[in-house]
């Protein structure tokens, strides 16, 4: 945040959210619960590069922030972390269950954040957004929902 604020560079923030977590947990259990978010941890910091800060925010919550990332490019990147947690099953002794997240998206080409707390919660407000557009999507702050690509 503070290169962001000396430079002027591009930073992208991320906000991830398994869907229906409590409903694998209260399904399958709480150790698979803890595998499955493992299992996406791995999956996310597997597409992100080594300068972007990928951290777990709190119960099945996820925080990105990229760094030098326009906006167009955070959008594909978010999109790439989507299908990673979609592409495959969470499979775990006899249980295999399909998990999907909803991301919320800001950017500081966006609009003018004063603190990295407004950035954040810009984000926070387009996941919101994402949960109650269905889930399993990427939506943009301020712009919505972004198209899935193929």
């Amino acid at each position: 945040w503070e290169e962001y604020k000396r430079y002027r560079r591009p930073a992208t923030l991320m906000m991830l959210d398994l869907d229906n977590f409590k409903a694998i947990n209260d399904t399958y259990g709480h150790l698979f619960g803890d595998y499955v978010l493992r299992e996406t941890a791995g999956r996310l910091k597997a597409r992100t590069r080594r300068v972007d800060i990928l951290a777990r925010y709190g119960g099945e919550e996820f925080v990105l922030l990229a760094p030098n990332t326009d906006t167009e490019t955070g959008l594909v990147l978010a999109e790439r972390l989507r299908t990673a947690v979609a592409g495959a099953r969470f499979e775990q002794g006899k249980n295999s269950i399909q998990v999907t997240v909803s991301v919320g998206l800001s950017s500081t080409e966006l609009q003018e954040f004063s603190s990295f707390q407004d950035l954040l919660e810009a984000s926070d407000q387009a996941l919101y957004s994402a949960k109650r557009s269905g889930k399993n999507c990427v939506y943009e702050y301020g712009r919505g929902m972004v198209p899935r690509s193929s």
